[in-house]
């Protein structure tokens, strides 16, 4: 469903060099003034363009905002109020907490100069009213760190509040009826300062894992350290020694060099590992499950937690890009720099020449994100912090003016599902592939809905064809098959898709459908998402094919080919429900009546 604002004032405010534009978020013909912020961007309207959800440190008063955009280089505030207001060291994230199809919202943070938090989870209501905050769940009082996953692998949304103090940090645990189980005991020993967590499959398991950087008060040090999903969403500390250790900075992911492996991009104020250096951040090849130092970035300090790289194939050319932001003691003053990837496999990288100008921001205590705002298939930065050739706080978008545009990628192949011994299902595919990205750094986003009860278990915030309504990796990282397990009976949908270098999504294969019966799988079909008013509903159980035509069947026929182009049979039913008994395999169906024709997928088990 579409959701309509009533839009007060648009406007496009733009500041013009070697075709570059920054374009600053505006409240009442001014910039909004903002540092140590958070940052989501997502299709908050459903309109087809993405937005920017912002909110964070503004003079003493939290300053936040919803910006929507127009699917060019404009934005307008949206005439609602806005209960996302995180405030210093804001932290956002987006997921579809009920399962309704919306994606909501959970934060926190403090209230600037103070010590009281601002903290909580607000529901996308689906209509012009916008979010509103709820009271269906437990809020931890702590900040600065919150977020939205699956570890436990049941297709239920869980939630964590991670903050400062010994016993401050906990998952809620979300069980079958919709109500959490708090759960602290994978942190009840440690005593965090400034927590940064960041959610990724690291060893490639199929179960995400987490990464903690910050202070941690029991070892009187800094805390760079992976924690790894015990498969039961226990998370037990993994040591990698080659981890200069960090704090109050951020860490991100991507797999740089396309090995399957998710590299680790970690800045933060030093003071361990006999490094007293507050100004480097250092990429770490994921060489297997070691992470090894691969390239340093000198000298840059965020002074922040959480937000201040990202990165992003900018010029299109599959190769992941790296934004940073900081104090630059050499440069004396606040950066937004870029590095252009030379030589993926090696690690190298130049500085391009965006770093040099004058008129795009550079910041420190910084937040950014990036995304196409404008359609143009070319990824945009967004950037938050206080910029000294600017002489304040801003906020606002950089447009990407690079020659080359990004193109979609492949969906992925030969998607299946089958029983896992003990109860649950193994959802698989083969690789997708892109002109740009490279194989092997392409990731996947799972999408899963219980027809029985109508809910999206996996949302990946995509409309039908694929156009992502969010930005970033793929909710499944880079893997290729994903467990899942305590799947109630009944109906389900399920399909996946590629997301490339520059986090655009491809079409979906189907969506398959498939039916549980005792927790076993007893069927799976598809039925293309395009398709239009169609002839009939098909359904698989226990290797029998199931066609309900809509209408009557004078002149209908059934046709099943092998997917090498084999006929299997053809059939013109008597009534409108026909059935078929099929051996295991892949199969295209070919349906047909008058003028009108229907043909599907189907894979059955």
């Amino acid at each position: 469903m579409k959701r309509v604002f009533t839009f007060i004032s648009m406007f496009s405010c733009a500041l013009v060099i070697s075709a570059q534009e920054f374009v600053p978020f505006l409240i009442d013909d001014d910039t909004i003034s903002i540092q140590h912020a958070a940052i989501e961007a997502l299709d908050v309207n459903l309109d087809g363009a993405i937005d920017v959800v912002i909110s964070g440190d503004g003079l003493g008063v939290v300053a936040a905002g919803i910006f929507l955009s127009g699917g060019d280089k404009t934005f307008t505030l949206a005439p609602v109020t806005n209960v996302i207001t995180p405030g210093f060291l804001a932290c956002m994230d987006a997921g579809d907490i009920n399962a309704d199809g919306y994606l909501d919202f959970i934060f926190n943070g403090w209230l600037p100069g103070a010590s009281t938090t601002t903290n909580g989870i607000a529901l996308d209501t689906g209509t012009p009213d916008g979010y509103v905050l709820s009271d269906a769940y437990e809020i931890g009082d702590v900040a600065p760190t919150s977020g939205f996953a699956d570890l436990n692998n049941d297709a239920l949304l869980d939630y964590f509040f991670f903050g400062n103090g010994q016993g401050a940090c906990a998952i809620y645990f979300q069980n079958q009826d919709g109500t959490f189980t708090k759960d602290n005991t994978s942190f009840a020993s440690f005593n965090f300062v400034d927590p940064q967590v960041t959610i990724i499959d690291f060893n490639n398991d199929g179960y995400m894992d987490m990464f903690i950087n910050g202070w941690e008060n029991n070892q009187g040090n800094r805390f760079s350290k992976m924690f790894i999903n015990d498969m039961f969403g226990g998370l037990n500390v993994s040591e990698q020694p080659n981890i200069i250790q960090k704090g109050y900075g951020t860490a991100v992911w991507f797999d740089v060099n396309a090995d399957g492996h998710l590299d680790l991009l970690l800045n933060g104020d030093g003071g361990a590992d006999g490094e007293a250096s507050s100004d480097i951040y250092r990429l770490y090849k994921n060489n297997n499950g070691v992470l090894e130092e691969a390239a340093t970035f000198n000298d840059y300090r965020q002074i922040s937690v959480g937000g201040g790289s990202r990165f992003a194939d900018l010029d299109n050319d599959g190769d992941a890009d790296i934004i940073i932001t900081g104090w630059s003691v050499t440069e004396n003053r606040q950066v937004t720099n870029i590095y252009e990837c030379t030589d993926a496999a090696n690690f190298t990288y130049a500085r391009h020449t965006w770093s040099d100008s004058p008129n795009v921001p550079g910041v420190s205590e910084s937040e950014i994100e990036v995304a196409d705002f404008n359609n143009d298939h070319k990824i945009d930065i967004v950037i938050s912090g206080f910029s000294g050739n600017f002489g304040r706080r801003v906020a606002g978008v950089i447009f990407n003016d690079m020659e080359k545009a990004n193109t979609r990628p492949e969906p992925p192949q030969n998607l299946s599902i089958d029983d896992i011994e003990g109860g649950g299902v193994m959802f698989s595919w083969d690789a997708g592939s892109d002109a740009e990205t490279p194989v092997g750094s392409l990731t996947y986003s799972l999408y899963l809905k219980d027809v029985t009860n109508d809910r999206r278990l996996f949302n990946p915030g995509t409309d039908q064809d694929g156009k992502r309504g969010v930005t970033g990796m793929g909710n499944l990282d880079n893997s290729l098959e994903w467990p899942i397990y305590e799947l109630p009976d009944g109906d389900y949908e399920w399909s996946v898709q590629t997301v490339d270098g520059s986090y655009e999504g491809s079409t979906y294969p189907g969506p398959l459908q498939f039916t549980l019966q005792d927790g076993v799988i007893s069927g799976t079909g598809s039925s293309f998402i395009d398709q239009k008013d169609p002839l009939a509903d098909l359904s698989v159980i226990h290797n029998e094919l199931h066609v309900k035509f809509h209408a009557g069947v004078d002149q209908g026929v059934v046709r099943i080919f092998t997917l090498d182009g084999k006929e299997v049979l053809t059939a013109r039913p008597e009534t409108t429900d026909y059935t078929v008994s099929l051996d295991n395999g892949f199969y295209l169906i070919h349906l047909s009546s008058g003028e009108k024709t229907q043909t599907e997928k189907l894979v059955v088990f």
